[in-house]
């Protein structure tokens, strides 16, 4: 049988354990608050554009260049207007699109995703694992500053859309000229950093809630239970509607992404 020390300090232990676990809970759910409340856009095609911003010719152009490039290269390059975030930031609907549309090769994640959201006007440039070498954050941001944005600003989405994606493919390609890389160090996706920031807040919470009342935390007594807080839902604007079924048969089973790429804004 424990001693009374022994039983305070795994009693102590397991009231520490009991609130990190629903503090962590907490913040996973604020950092992905659409996860469960808003499907992703259904894929239509190499080109689904729900924000109405690209001509229906030049949809079906960008649909068999986009297609040749898979059949060529086999790196998949798909393009997501939305008519608006809804109050979303950009980075997470373009990272959950693209690992449930499995874009890329089964085991090579060598797709890419470009998203426009005509409301709030911005850019993101989405990039699998496969091709983070290929296509690093630095060149992604150049394809959005110098190819993108300013024919976006112009009022000519059909040619910056075109521009982006043949610069996407050549960059896939080894193609689009030198550019200074990143740090070898990989940088976190942000949503770690959040969880790791949340959790240093948490302790440091409970070590001045400690010193303050010692006695509520060795007795027992005191204290709020824990509160998980869920998110306001979905990306808005009307909703995107179901999953990525329908007609379109589908991308090549990748869907390796980690958040490398780039957003902007025109």
């Amino acid at each position: 049988m424990l001693s009374t020390p022994h039983r305070l300090v795994s009693r102590t232990l397991f009231r520490h354990a009991y609130w990190l676990g629903a503090f962590v809970a907490a913040v996973l759910l604020l950092s992905s608050p659409a996860a469960a409340t808003q499907a992703v856009p259904a894929a239509e095609g190499w080109v689904t554009d729900l924000g109405d911003l690209i001509s229906p010719a030049k949809e079906i152009e960008l649909e068999a260049l986009m297609e040749s490039y898979r059949n060529g290269s086999g790196h998949e390059i798909a393009v997501l207007t939305v008519p608006s975030l809804g109050g979303r930031n950009i980075e997470e609907l373009a990272l959950r699109t693209a690992r449930e549309w499995k874009l890329g090769r089964e085991g090579e994640n060598d797709g890419a995703l470009l998203v426009l959201a005509a409301a709030e006007r911005k850019t993101r440039i989405e990039v699998g694992r496969g091709l983070e070498g290929s296509i690093p954050d630095a060149i992604a941001s150049r394809i959005l500053r110098n190819i993108l944005q300013p024919r976006l600003r112009a009022g000519d989405v059909d040619g910056g859309v075109d521009a982006a994606v043949r610069a996407l493919h050549a960059a896939a390609g080894g193609d689009y000229g030198p550019v200074e890389r990143a740090s070898s160090n990989e940088t976190f996706v942000w949503q770690d950093l959040l969880v790791i920031g949340a959790m240093i807040l948490f302790f440091v919470f409970i070590s001045r809630r400690r010193r303050k009342n010692p006695q509520a935390w060795r007795g027992g007594r005191g204290g709020v239970g824990p509160v998980i807080i869920g998110g306001p839902g979905g990306f808005g604007g009307g909703g995107f509607g179901g999953s990525s079924g329908g007609g379109f048969g589908g991308f090549g089973g990748g869907g390796g992404f980690s958040g490398g790429g780039a957003s902007g804004g025109w």
